[in-house]
Order: C-alpha cells, then sequence, then structure tokens
C-alpha cells in the first residue's frame, strides 16, 4: 500500500509541474515580444521605417498612421509626435460615416502646419447634389486650403461650385492639382473651373484626362504664366487660350474632343520638351523650337509641322489603329527629324520602308530603339524582312533595342527564332510582347497617353 500512495504522489508532483510548465509558456507566449529587436530600435530608426509606410491599397484599408499607432503605446507616442505621417488626406472610400469627419479633424490638427495631399471624392460620383456628410468634409478640408500642397479631386459639378465657395485664398502651397468634372453636355451644365486662380505655386494641373471624363471639355482659370505640366482636355480654343498664356511650359497633353480652327499666328513655347495630343492637326498652330519628345496619332501633317521646326527631337511615337491607314508618307516623316534615337511606329509598316530601314543608315542615323509590330497579319510586315532589317542596323553599330507587338502570338516563328537569339547573345535587346496595351505603356509614358485613343 505504501508503494501505491508513494507512486501516487510522484503522480501528483509530475501533473503540478506540467501545470506549472504550462502556465509559464503562456506567460512566455505573452511577453516575449518584448525581447523583439522592435522593441530595442531607437526612436529615430523607427520614425525612418514609418515614413516609408505605404498608403492603403483598398477602400477597407485603414490609413497607414491609424494602423501604426493602434500597434502599441510606444509606436503611438512617435507616430503621433510627428506631423508628417498625417500629411496624406485620402477621402475616396465609397463607405463614409461621422467616424470619417472625427478623423479628418484629428488628422488636421495632428499634422501641424505642413502641407497636405488630399484626395477628396463624394458619395455618390454621378448624383448632383453632394450629401450632407461630404459637405461637412470639405467644409473641414477648407479651413486648411492654403496648406494644400497636392489635391486630387473627383466628383460632379456640383462638387466644384462648394470648393468655389468655401476655399481660403491664397492657395499659398498648392503645388499640383487633378480634377475629374463630371458633368452632362446635353444639360444646362458647362465644363469651366474657376478656383484655383490664386496659387502661387502651382506648377502642375492635369484636368479631366482619365476615361472617362476625357471625353468632357474643361476650360480652367489658372495662373498659366507659371505653369511647368499641364495635362488635359479641352476645346480647340480652350487649349489655344491655355497654351497661348504658358509660354513656361516643359510638359503638355492635350485631349481634343472636338476640332476647330487653329490660330493664324502660331502659339510660341520656347520651354517645351513633350508634348502629346490627340488630334494632329492642332500642331499647324505651334512653334516648339526646344521639342524633345512627341506622341501623336499619324498623320500626313506630322510631316509640315517637324519641318517647320528647328528642334532636335530625340522620341517620336506616332500610332494609327486604323487597318486602311496610308502609311506612304512615314519616310518623309522620318525624314524630317534626323537627330532621333528612339522610335515608336504603331502604324501598318510598307514593306518598302523596311527595306529602305535596314539599308540606308541614313534614314534615322542616330536611332538606338525601335517599337512597332512584327509578323504576319493586318498591322504587320513580313518576318523574315523586318529582322533583316533589324540584323543590318545592329550590324551599324547604334541600335542597342527593339521591342515588337506580336499580334498575339507568345513566340516568334521557327525561322527567325534561332537569329533573334543570336542578337540578343550579341547584345542587342529584343524584347516580344503579345499585348498592344503593354507595348504602348512601355513606349509612352502614362502622362502622355491619351485616353480618348486607346
Amino acid at each position: 500500500m505504501s508503494v501505491l500512495n508513494a507512486n501516487i504522489a510522484l503522480l501528483e508532483s509530475s501533473t503540478s509541474l506540467l501545470e506549472a510548465r504550462n502556465a509559464l509558456d503562456a506567460d512566455i507566449q505573452m511577453y516575449e515580444s518584448c525581447l523583439s529587436p522592435l522593441r530595442r530600435m531607437p526612436p529615430e530608426i523607427l520614425t525612418l521605417i514609418f515614413t516609408f509606410v505605404s498608403l492603403p491599397r483598398g477602400p477597407t484599408t485603414q490609413p497607414a498612421p491609424w494602423t501604426v499607432s493602434a500597434v502599441c503605446a510606444r509606436w503611438r507616442e512617435i507616430v503621433i509626435s510627428h506631423p508628417l505621417f498625417w500629411t496624406s488626406i485620402d477621402l475616396q472610400s465609397p463607405c463614409r460615416t461621422s467616424l470619417h469627419v472625427r478623423r479628418l479633424k484629428i488628422q488636421l490638427r495632428r499634422s501641424g502646419d505642413l502641407p497636405l495631399d488630399v484626395a477628396f471624392s463624394p458619395l455618390a460620383l454621378f448624383d448632383k447634389n453632394l450629401k450632407a456628410i461630404d459637405v461637412e468634409l470639405l467644409q473641414n478640408l477648407c479651413e486648411h486650403s492654403g496648406r494644400w500642397g497636392t489635391l486630387s479631386l473627383s466628383g460632379p459639378r456640383q462638387l466644384y461650385l462648394e470648393l468655389k465657395d468655401l476655399v481660403r485664398y491664397p492657395l499659398a502651397l498648392l503645388r499640383e492639382v487633378e480634377v475629374r468634372m463630371r458633368y452632362k453636355e446635353d444639360e444646362d451644365e458647362d465644363g469651366s473651373l474657376d478656383i484655383f486662380h490664386d496659387a502661387p505655386l502651382l506648377q502642375k494641373v492635369v484636368a479631366n484626362k482619365s476615361h472617362p471624363e476625357s471625353r468632357l471639355p474643361l476650360t480652367m482659370m489658372l495662373p498659366y504664366s507659371q505653369l511647368v505640366r499641364y495635362g488635359g482636355s479641352s476645346t480647340w480654343s480652350g487649349h489655344l487660350d491655355l497654351l497661348g498664356n504658358a509660354s513656361n511650359l516643359v510638359d503638355c497633353a492635350l485631349e481634343i474632343p472636338r476640332s476647330g480652327m487653329p490660330p493664324t499666328i502660331p502659339i510660341h513655347l520656347p520651354n517645351l520638351r513633350r508634348l502629346s495630343l490627340s488630334r494632329p492637326e492642332f500642331l499647324k498652330g505651334l512653334e516648339t523650337p526646344a521639342l524633345l519628345e512627341l506622341y501623336s496619332p499619324f498623320a500626313s501633317s506630322l510631316h509640315r509641322f517637324l519641318r517647320r521646326q528647328s528642334c532636335k527631337l530625340r522620341k517620336l511615337v506616332v500610332w494609327e489603329w486604323s487597318r486602311t491607314a496610308d502609311a506612304s508618307k512615314l519616310p518623309r516623316i522620318i525624314d524630317a527629324v534626323p537627330t532621333v534615337t528612339e522610335l515608336g511606329l504603331l502604324i501598318p509598316l510598307p514593306i518598302e520602308f523596311v527595306h529602305d530601314f535596314g539599308a540606308n543608315p541614313a534614314i534615322a542615323p542616330l536611332l538606338e530603339c525601335i517599337s512597332t509590330f512584327s509578323g504576319t497579319g493586318v498591322f504587320t510586315v513580313d518576318d523574315d524582312i523586318f529582322i533583316q532589317a533589324i540584323e543590318e542596323r545592329w550590324a551599324g553599330g547604334r541600335l542597342k533595342s527593339t521591342k515588337v507587338y506580336m499580334d498575339n502570338r507568345l513566340e516568334f516563328p521557327p525561322s527567325i527564332r534561332g537569329r533573334i537569339e543570336l542578337l540578343r547573345a550579341q547584345g542587342m535587346e529584343f524584347m516580344a510582347s503579345p499585348s498592344l496595351g503593354s507595348l504602348l505603356n512601355d513606349v509612352v509614358p502614362s502622362e502622355f497617353q491619351i485616353q480618348s485613343l486607346l
């Protein structure tokens, strides 16, 4: 009996030890985060890390400062004590409650006197009238309009009418503006906007350039003389009025929904370096002596424009999606830009031009990169002729890169695959894309893409 009692006592002691161990495991799991290197990092290092926290990716994601400040007391103290973390205000969520108003007030207070990056769109993008909560948010934002550094707005015309009454001038820190104003052309509405005339630092404006607003002309009253970058949709005369007063423009992308008459005296843009437009006939009214890059639909009028300019164009991208496009004028256009180093020819290439391109080094003699169609099909020339032209240019020593749209094919034909691999082995960049969109994105920077033509 004594032996049994001894065994029972041993088992009970073992059980108590197991319970104690389990309790310690729970405590260790609870407190092991205290041993994390993050706990010992200096506040300066944590602050630097937090500055690289990205903005929310979706409508259900909390803005970064709110998420970080909820982790622990130390992180909250760091985030709250640095106004820089609170300067990005994104009010584009389709879900909106009184909590958003309270958070906006807190964020405006915590951001101190720093410039604000603001993005706003109302709950109902297509309704004529704004919701009460949208008006309340706008009222709070406009109390700090003097601190706006960048501003992105999207909504109906009523949004901008509200803003005009609420904004406090001057917009002393405003550098960049993007506007997407929706209105119905067949009703008593017009695409005009006068909110940003008193913004002494404003240099970049984007107006109704995104789809679907690109079809809606928008005329804006702006401090034209200080603008450096402009992209937007407007009437022919609206663009001419802007360009005639914006002599310091460097970058320009013009959506022109409707045509019109060019000015009798061309507009002089002495500093313009990059130009994109939806109607090449508009070029007749421009003088651009410093132009380096031109993005335009293909048209014979391009030749007259380029011959008239004294610029040393470095990049020319032309496109034409029509199956009946006449590219016979292409050689004359290329001859007019002997300084070009990058060509994007998104048009049906005449076989004669491809022959001459390979055999005659006087055609675009400085060319380093060409992007175009290839392969058999509606938009293309014979594969063998095209590759032969590329080989001849590569042998000439200047051509470094070839990018082609493969007409939905994933591989080159076997007859030319080995020749392409040889070019790659010798150092040429030879890229193929089965998607016309990806080639276009590679050739035309997003800020110069013409949405109405995509």
